[in-house]
């Protein structure tokens, strides 16, 4: 409702300039005193007399959506303004390609200026605290010299009264989402930090050790001791490491993302001084070679009690009653069944050919499990993320054509019908559908899975996993990548889905012929074959009886650890025209 009254505003010509206040749509009632003229809409409240909007990059609950960053022309501080705009669009183009096209660029309200908006994903929580700290660190890492008054802070104008003729004029739309890495999370040091205390004070690593301590912390759970946990984590870095606060609070905040439910920023910083101020015990402990005979202590803090196996076995009958833990399911119900591939901390391989529409397979999987909430994440290893969006909107038109330029060309009325009414699903869809970077091994793919678990992605999968840069010895590199790829699973709520294929010269759908081997046998938990066949006609067994189907393709399943399927095979037919898998059901041993 407000979002639609806001745009009724945007499109009338009498309103004036904007204005933001920390990051939510705003107002500024000139009909009312001074003091009283600006506040927040929440809800549906609207004043009878509005003369200014805005709108800010992080909402209410402190998700963040967008970072501003302002590239000044001929005005500003010299050190920090560009000599023309084209020398300001250079930077900004250059920062867009950066973020893999998810910024928008507009020219300023003089039409001299640049403004940039990189669109954010997966930051939930903090967003006001964080926004300058990507701002920076984009900043930073780019050379880009900007308006670092306004730096992080949400107030890029869309809308004047007294507009130039290039006043907002946009220049690139934003297209798709970005995640900020860990490092953009945190403060930039430029120095080497000051560590009071003789013995550690010359040691230029203790930040980078702390964040690394620190990735191996486990989250604070409500009602599992999580104000202990929290308050143990603090202590960690302003006493184990000797962090002053300033230093200890960014590396606290980027752990706090795991915590479930996150703290807020009052909480922390009251936890940050509670470990500074009251804990016990030597500062830097963390740093001498023994460290565990020096721990923080608080005086009237109790020890987490211990857990007992029954107790964590107990929790998780709970947690399934209650439906907190639970099996997400497949678009086709006899594999979701059969399989239970996708448990919390599952590692599935899904092998095919090429030829037999793997791709297609997991778009229809990652729109199904988009509509059921289950915030997933497709990496793409092959082809760009504009390229597999076109392939889920032709799945959701049900109309292969689009996928055909001349078709395309031909057709430019059916096309722009496609996209309006389409346009709002495969924005969505684009959040989950991830196009992975040039550079991309074994390494990289741990770390973007770390991040996935951390923003809890219900389902995360890499689309193909053969396709990481390639190692010297890849039988040593991928029984490491798959291990920790379930050590970084192991207690999460995320499951991952590893597509493969098999090697070149293949003849059967046995585990022996999955590249990667016997590591994917071993460490998976599920291990789907899928084969393309000529069509035949299969009296196939479904969920209410036989019936005659036309199959063109058999996914076997070659390995449920979960499930009660095994070496089952269960019959398809994929549709050429909707590029749709249809479920026909269970094909028969003897007509296999």
């Amino acid at each position: 409702m407000l979002a639609e009254k806001l745009n009724e505003v945007i499109r009338q010509s009498e309103w004036s300039a904007p204005w933001v206040k920390r990051g939510m749509i705003c107002v500024q009632d000139l009909s009312r005193p001074k003091d009283k003229q600006a506040f927040e809409l929440k809800g549906d409240t609207w004043p009878a007399r509005v003369d200014a909007v805005g709108s800010g990059g992080w909402d209410e609950t402190g998700a963040l959506h967008w970072v501003g960053i302002d590239l000044d022309v001929g005005h500003g501080d010299e050190k920090q303004a560009y000599e023309t705009r084209d020398d300001a669009l250079d930077v900004a183009f250059r920062l867009r390609e950066f973020v893999n096209n998810a910024a928008e660029i507009r020219l300023s309200k003089s039409g001299n200026g640049v403004h940039i908006r990189v669109a954010i994903a997966g930051i939930t929580t903090n967003g006001r605290t964080l926004a300058p700290l990507i701002a920076k660190w984009l900043c930073r890492t780019l050379d880009v010299r900007c308006d670092q008054s306004v730096l992080g802070r949400q107030n890029l104008w869309f809308w004047s009264k007294d507009r130039s003729e290039h006043s907002f004029a946009l220049v690139e739309a934003c297209s798709g989402l970005w995640t900020p890495p860990p490092a953009a999370l945190r403060v930039l040091i430029t120095h080497t930090p000051t560590i009071s205390g003789p013995w550690w004070h010359k040691k230029p690593d203790v930040i980078a050790r702390a964040e690394a301590y620190m990735r191996k912390v486990d989250p604070a759970i409500s009602g599992s001791g999580g104000h202990n946990q929290t308050f143990w984590a603090a202590c960690a870095l302003v006493r184990g490491f000797a962090l002053e606060i300033a230093e200890a609070r960014p590396i606290l905040y980027a752990w706090n993302q795991t915590c479930k439910p996150p703290w807020t920023d009052a909480e922390l910083e009251h936890k940050l001084k509670e470990a500074l101020n009251k804990a016990k015990g030597e500062r830097g402990y963390l740093l001498r070679d023994k460290p565990e005979a020096f721990k923080a202590q608080k005086q009237d803090e109790q020890p987490t009690p211990k857990l007992r196996p029954s107790d964590l076995l107990k929790q998780q009958f709970d947690d399934e009653i209650s439906g907190k833990r639970f099996v997400a399911e497949w678009p086709w119900s006899m594999l979701h069944r059969f399989s239970l591939a996708l448990m919390p901390g599952n590692v599935t391989v899904f092998c095919a050919p090429p030829g037999s529409s793997k791709s297609f397979f997991m778009l229809q999987a990652a729109a199904f499990w988009m509509e059921k909430g289950y915030r997933p994440a497709i990496l793409e290893l092959e082809e760009n993320q504009t390229y597999h969006l076109r392939r889920a909107l032709a799945q959701v038109c049900e109309d292969s054509s689009i996928t055909d330029p001349e078709w395309v060309k031909a057709n430019p009325h059916k096309v722009a019908e496609y996209q309006a009414e389409h346009a709002d699903y495969i924005n969505r869809l684009a959040q989950s559908v991830i196009q992975a970077p040039s550079k991309f091994n074994t390494n990289t793919a741990l770390s973007w899975m770390r991040q996935m678990v951390a923003e809890k992605r219900r389902v995360i999968a890499i689309d193909p996993v053969t396709a990481r840069d390639p190692s010297e010895k890849p039988w040593i590199d991928d029984q490491y990548f798959v291990r920790s790829a379930g050590e970084i699973l192991d207690g999460a709520d995320t499951s991952l889905v590893l597509v493969t294929h098999p090697p070149k010269n293949a003849k059967d759908t046995s585990l022996d012929n999955v590249a990667g081997g016997a590591a994917y046998q071993r460490f998976s938990q599920a291990i789907l074959w899928m084969e393309a066949i000529d069509v035949e006609e299969l009296n196939c067994v479904g969920m209410h009886g036989r019936r005659m189907c036309a199959v063109n393709r058999k996914l076997h399943l070659r390995k449920t650890r979960n499930g009660k399927a095994q070496n089952t095979c269960i019959g398809y037919h994929f549709n050429g025209k909707s590029l749709k898998f249809e479920e026909c059901g269970i094909v028969p041993k003897e007509k296999e």
